[in-house]
C-alpha cells in the first residue's frame, strides 16, 4: 500500500461515537463540523505542528476555492487538495511513489534517475547511528545510579570524589 492520504484512511481519530479511521480529506471535513476530539497517532511533540500543517492546508485551499466556511463535504477537500497540487495525479498526496522522478508528500522529485544514486545510506540500520553525547551521558547516568541511597546516587552520578 503506498498510502495515498487522499483516499487511504491513514489517520486513527478520536470521534464522539468512537475511534474511527479517515484520509486526510475525511479528516478535514470531520474537523470542519468539529466532530474529532483527538488524533491518537500524534505524539505529545507533534501536535502543534500538526495543527498548524492542517490549518494553512485548509486555509489555502479554502482561499484559492473562494470560500469562507471550513465546513465542507470530503470531495470537496479531495478535488482541492488534487488541484492544489497541480498535477494529474495524485503522486504529490502518496507517502511512497516508485518512481523518483515523481513528487511523494513532502518529497521534491529528483530530477532523474542518476541523481539516485548520489544518496548513498551511511548505515545499513537506525541503531548503528552515532548516539548523541548527551544521550551518551544520560545513559551513563542512568547506568551509574544503582544505589538505594539518595547521596549515594547523587555522589556517583556527579562523580563526585570526596576525601576519606
Amino acid at each position: 500500500m503506498d498510502s495515498n492520504l487522499l483516499v487511504d484512511p491513514v489517520f486513527r481519530a478520536l470521534a464522539p461515537d468512537g475511534e474511527v479511521r479517515l484520509s486526510l480529506p475525511g479528516l478535514l471535513e470531520a474537523l470542519g463540523v468539529d466532530r474529532i476530539d483527538a488524533l491518537p497517532g500524534l505524539q505529545r511533540h507533534q501536535e502543534d505542528a500538526f495543527h498548524i500543517f492542517l490549518c494553512y492546508l485548509a486555509g489555502a485551499v479554502l482561499a484559492r476555492e473562494g470560500r469562507d466556511a471550513p465546513a465542507q463535504a470530503a470531495a470537496f477537500w479531495r478535488d482541492s487538495l488534487g488541484r492544489l497540487a497541480g498535477r494529474d495525479d495524485d503522486c504529490a498526496w502518496t507517502l511512497v511513489v516508485a518512481d523518483v522522478t515523481r513528487p511523494a508528500f513532502m518529497q521534491a522529485p529528483l530530477p532523474d534517475e542518476a541523481a539516485l544514486e548520489s544518496f548513498k545510506p551511511k548505515v545499513a540500520t537506525p541503531d548503528a547511528l552515532d548516539v548523541l553525547q548527551t544521550a551518551k551521558n544520560h545513559d551513563l547516568k542512568a547506568a551509574r545510579g544503582g544505589g538505594a541511597d539518595a547521596e549515594a546516587t547523587w555522589s556517583s552520578t556527579c562523580r563526585c570524589w570526596f576525601p576519606t
